[in-house]
C-alpha cells in the first residue's frame, strides 16, 4: 500500500510539473526542460527555476559526428515541429530525411517476420527473419547511430534468436536408426499389425 501511494505521488507531481511547464513556457516562467544531458551543464537539475545558459544545439556526440537532431528540444518545440499547435493541421510541416539502408533492411526483415505461417517451419522462418532484422538494427546502432544501447539490445536479440534457430533445427533433424534397430522396429511393427 505504501509503495503504491509513493508511486502515485511521484507520477502526480511529475504530471503537474509537465503541465506547469506547458502552460508557463510561453511566458518564460516555466521550468526549463530543454537542457541536454550531453554534455552535463553546471546548472544542476533540469528542473531548476533559474534560467541556465543556452545549450548549443551542436552538442558533441559519442561517435565524433554531429547528432541527427539536437537533443535540447523542449516539449513545446516538438509540438511546434509537428504542426499541432494553434489550430494548425496535423500534417507534417517538414519530414526528416530517410534513415540509413541498415535501418530500412532491419524493418523489411521485421515486416517479413510478421508474415510467418503457423507450425514449426513458420517458427523457424520467424526466428531467422528476426535474427537478420535485429542484426541490421544492431549494425545500424553501432555504425550509423553510434548508440551503444541500441547496439547492445539488438545484439542480445540476435543471440537469443540464434539459440532458438539452433534448437529448432536440432528438433527438425531426421532421426536415423542403425540397420539392426530398423530390423527390430520392422519386426515389432509387423507384430502389431497382426
Amino acid at each position: 500500500m505504501g509503495l503504491n501511494a509513493t508511486l502515485e505521488s511521484i507520477v502526480t507531481s511529475m504530471a503537474s510539473m509537465l503541465i506547469l511547464n506547458l502552460t508557463e513556457e510561453e511566458t518564460g516562467s516555466g521550468f526549463n526542460q530543454s537542457t541536454t544531458l550531453w554534455p552535463p551543464t553546471s546548472t544542476g537539475s533540469p528542473f531548476d527555476t533559474t534560467s541556465p545558459s543556452p545549450v548549443s544545439s551542436q552538442s558533441p556526440s559519442p561517435c565524433g559526428t554531429e547528432p541527427a537532431f539536437p537533443s535540447n528540444y523542449g516539449i513545446r518545440d516538438v509540438i511546434r515541429m509537428r504542426g499541432m499547435e494553434n489550430g494548425q493541421s496535423l500534417e507534417c510541416s517538414g519530414w526528416l530525411p530517410i534513415n540509413h539502408i541498415y535501418f530500412q533492411l532491419a524493418n523489411i526483415f521485421l515486416f517479413l517476420s510478421y508474415l510467418a505461417p503457423n507450425g514449426i517451419y513458420g517458427i523457424l522462418y520467424l526466428r531467422i527473419t528476426l535474427t537478420i532484422g535485429c542484426m541490421f538494427f544492431s549494425l545500424w546502432g553501432w555504425v550509423i547511430l553510434c548508440a551503444f544501447d541500441t547496439f547492445l539490445w539488438n545484439a542480445i536479440f540476435v543471440l537469443i534468436n540464434l539459440v532458438h534457430v539452433v534448437i529448432i533445427c536440432y528438433y527438425l533433424r531426421p532421426v536415423r536408426f542403425t540397420p539392426e534397430l530398423e530390423q527390430v522396429r520392422g519386426a515389432l511393427a509387423g507384430r502389431t499389425q497382426r
